[in-house]
C-alpha cells in the first residue's frame, strides 16, 4: 500500500494553487488527479502520493520543500485589503494578488532576521473615525500634513516608492493579471503593505496608484471590511483616496502656482516635472474648483479626440521600482552571510518568483558574476541588525 507524503501542508497547496491562478478543475487536470482529491489534499483529509506530490510541484512550480513547511502567515482573507476593484471579474485576480501577498510577507519575516527597517511612520492626523465625515478640506489637509511630517514641501517628489519605503511602508510589484486590479493595501498590525500592479509599465500612474493606496492607509485605517463589501461605501472610499493621490502628488498651493492655462497643453507642460497624468491635472483642477463642470466637460472631450484616454504623452517614462528588499539580499550575499542558493533554499520559493517580489532582476538569482545585478537603486533605507 502506497503512504503519502509525510509533512505535507494542506495549506501550502491551497496557497500555491491560488497564488498561480488555477482553479481545483485546472490543478487536476493538470496533475492527472481528480478534482475530489485536489480537494481533499487541501483540507488535510489526505496527502498525496510521492508521484502525485512530485506532480503537484513541477505543475505549480514550486520545490517539494515549499509544501513541507509550516504555514507563518495568517491567510489574506482574514485581513482587511484596499483592492482597486471589487468587481466579480477580478475576484480570482484578487485572490491570486492575496496568495502572493502572503509570499511577500514571508520574504519580508526572513529578512527580518538580518535587518532592522524602519519604522513605520504613517501618522495619526486626527481624522474622523467615519469615513462618511471625511470633507475635501479634511483631504487636502491631511495630504498637506503628511507632506510636511514627511518634510517633502511643497515641490515634485522624486520617487514615491522610495519616499514610502523610507517611511516604513513595504512595497512590492507583481504581476496581478486583471486590467482594473492596479494595486492594493493593508495595514497588517502596525506595519503598512502596498503591492503594485507590474502589467502595465506607466510612470504616472503607478505613482497615482501608489498615492491612492497611501491615501487609504492614512483616511481610512478605521474602515471596516463590511463596508469594502457596500458597493455605494466603497466608490465613497476610493474617490476619497484618489483625490489624496491628487493632493499629495501635487498640492493645492503648488498647482496654483504652477498652472499657467487650464489647458491640455498647460497640463501637458508640467507632466515630466511633477510625474502625473494629464487626466489627473484635469480632475485636480476640479477638485480645486478651478474648473467648472463645462470647462472640465470640454478638456475630457478633447483628451478623448487626442488619443489620450488610453495613452498620453509621455507615457514611456521608466517606473519607479521597489528597492528595500534589494538592498538587502545585496548585502546578505555581499557580506557573505547568504549565499544565492541558501536564499532560495531558505525561502522554499521559486527563484523567479523572489525576484519579482524584491525587485531585483529575473536572473538575479542564477548570476554567477561578482556581484548580483540589481535595478537602479536609491537612499538605503536598511541597516544590519546590532547585535
Amino acid at each position: 500500500m502506497t503512504v503519502g507524503i509525510t509533512g505535507f501542508v494542506a495549506g501550502r497547496l491551497r496557497q500555491a494553487r491560488e497564488a498561480r491562478g488555477l482553479s481545483l478543475v485546472a490543478l487536476a487536470d493538470l496533475v492527472g488527479v481528480s478534482t475530489a482529491a485536489i480537494s481533499q489534499y487541501e483540507k488535510g483529509q489526505h496527502t498525496p502520493r510521492p508521484e502525485t506530490f512530485d506532480m503537484l510541484s513541477k505543475r505549480l512550480n514550486l520545490p517539494r520543500t515549499y509544501f513541507l513547511r509550516a504555514e507563518t502567515i495568517a491567510p489574506v482573507e482574514q485581513h482587511r485589503l484596499f483592492y482597486r476593484s471589487m468587481s466579480s471579474a477580478t475576484k480570482q485576480a484578487r485572490t491570486r494578488a492575496g496568495r502572493r501577498l502572503e509570499w511577500f510577507k514571508e520574504i519580508v519575516v526572513y529578512f527580518e532576521q538580518f535587518f532592522d527597517f524602519h519604522a513605520p511612520d504613517v501618522p495619526d492626523l486626527g481624522l474622523p473615525d467615519d469615513f462618511r465625515q471625511l470633507t475635501r478640506a479634511h483631504i487636502e489637509s491631511a495630504a498637506e500634513q503628511l507632506r510636511s511630517h514627511w518634510r517633502l514641501g511643497l515641490e515634485p517628489i522624486a520617487d514615491v516608492i522610495r519616499t514610502m519605503e523610507a517611511n516604513g511602508i513595504f512595497v512590492s510589484r507583481s504581476t496581478l493579471g486583471a486590467e482594473t486590479l492596479d494595486a492594493f493595501s493593508e495595514y497588517d498590525g502596525e506595519r503598512p503593505y502596498v503591492f503594485l500592479s507590474s502589467d502595465k509599465e506607466c510612470l504616472v500612474r503607478s505613482r497615482f496608484d501608489c498615492a491612492h493606496e497611501l491615501g487609504h492607509l492614512v483616511l481610512h485605517r478605521k474602515v471596516k471590511q463590511k463596508e469594502l463589501s457596500r458597493a455605494a461605501d466603497f466608490k465613497v472610499i476610493e474617490n476619497q483616496a484618489h483625490h489624496f493621490a491628487g493632493a499629495f502628488l501635487f498640492p493645492a498651493k503648488s498647482f496654483q502656482r504652477e498652472i499657467w492655462g487650464l489647458s491640455l497643453d498647460s497640463f501637458r507642460s508640467l507632466k515630466p516635472t511633477w510625474k502625473i497624468s494629464i487626466a489627473a491635472m484635469i480632475s485636480r483642477a476640479s477638485q480645486l474648483d478651478m474648473l467648472d463642470e463645462e470647462s472640465a466637460k470640454r478638456l475630457w472631450i478633447n483628451l478623448s479626440r487626442r488619443g489620450w484616454r488610453q495613452s498620453e504623452p509621455l507615457d514611456d517614462i521608466p517606473c519607479e521600482q521597489p528597492k528595500m528588499f534589494a538592498k538587502a539580499a545585496e548585502s546578505l550575499i555581499k557580506n557573505r552571510l547568504k549565499t544565492r542558493e541558501q536564499i532560495i533554499d531558505d525561502l522554499s520559493l521559486r527563484p523567479s518568483d523572489i525576484a519579482e517580489l524584491i525587485g531585483v532582476e529575473p536572473g538575479f538569482f542564477h548570476d554567477e558574476g561578482d556581484g548580483p545585478k540589481l535595478k537602479p537603486q536609491g537612499d538605503n533605507v536598511i541597516q544590519f541588525k546590532r547585535t
